[in-house]
C-alpha cells in the first residue's frame, strides 16, 4: 500500500480491473482404469496389469515418469438386488491417475494411447500456464492503469483536478478463468485421434485505489 501525506485533502474511490489473455502450455487429465470380478484378488490383478501398461505407454509419448501420479485407489464390492434382497456380484477396484502434459499438442495423442492399453475412464481436463507469476503481474499493472482512467473520467465530470498517483491501493485476488473448455469423458470404451481444443485462459487482477483532488 502506497500513502500520500496529503490526507486532509477530498477523495474517490475506483475500482481497477486488468486482464491477460494467455494460451496455456501445459494440461493436466485423469486417466483411470477400472476392473470387475468375483474375485478380488484378480480384479486387483487386472488392474495393475492394465494399469502398467497405461503408464508404459503415455510415457512412450512423452510423459514424463514424475508427471504420473495416483490420484485415487480403492475398492468397492458390487451387488445386484433381486426381489428385494441384495446379491453379492464381485468387486469394482479403481486406479485413477493424474498425468501432467508438458507438451500441450500431444494431449489428444497421450489420451488414446492410454485408451489404447484399457484405461476405461478419461475426465478432468484442465489447462494450465507454467510462468503464472509473469501474467499475474501484468494483470495487475493494467488494472492500475484502469483505475487511473476511471479517475481521471470521474475528476474530469466533476470538473476538479486530480492529484495523479493514488494514495492507497488495496490489491484483490488475481484469478483465472478458461475461454474455452477440453473434451472431459468418462467411462471411454474407445477413441480415435481425440480431439483436444486448450483455447485461452485469462488472467484477471483487481484493485481499489484512493485519490484525492482538488
Amino acid at each position: 500500500m502506497y500513502e500520500n501525506p496529503s490526507q486532509s485533502m477530498p477523495v474517490l474511490w475506483v475500482t481497477g480491473h486488468g486482464s491477460v489473455k494467455v494460451e496455456p502450455d501445459t494440461a493436466e487429465v485423469k486417466l483411470g482404469v477400472v476392473t470387475e470380478n468375483e474375485s478380488l484378488t484378480l480384479a486387483q490383478q487386472e488392474n495393475s496389469e492394465v494399469t502398467k501398461r497405461v503408464i508404459e505407454t503415455i510415457q512412450a509419448v512423452g510423459v514424463e515418469a514424475s508427471d504420473i501420479q495416483t490420484a485415487e485407489y480403492y475398492i468397492f464390492p458390487e451387488y445386484d438386488y433381486q426381489d428385494g434382497v441384495q446379491l453379492f456380484r464381485g468387486y469394482r477396484v479403481t486406479h485413477l491417475l493424474n498425468v501432467t502434459i508438458r507438451n500441450i499438442g500431444r494431449v489428444g495423442e497421450v489420451m488414446d494411447a492410454a485408451v489404447s492399453q484399457g484405461a476405461n475412464r478419461v475426465s478432468n481436463v484442465t489447462f494450465d500456464i507454467q510462468n503464472r507469476s509473469e501474467y499475474e503481474q501484468e494483470a495487475l499493472r493494467r488494472s492500475l492503469f484502469d483505475a487511473q482512467k476511471k479517475a481521471r473520467t470521474l475528476s474530469n465530470t466533476l470538473n476538479v483536478r486530480l492529484y495523479p498517483l493514488p494514495i492507497k491501493i488495496f490489491e484483490g485476488r488475481t484469478s483465472e478463468r478458461e475461454s474455452a473448455s477440453a473434451f472431459s469423458n468418462s467411462m471411454v470404451k474407445g477413441a480415435v485421434s481425440t480431439p483436444i481444443e486448450s483455447g485461452q485462459t485469462e488472467v484477471t487482477a483487481e484493485i481499489q485505489a484512493q485519490f484525492t483532488y482538488y
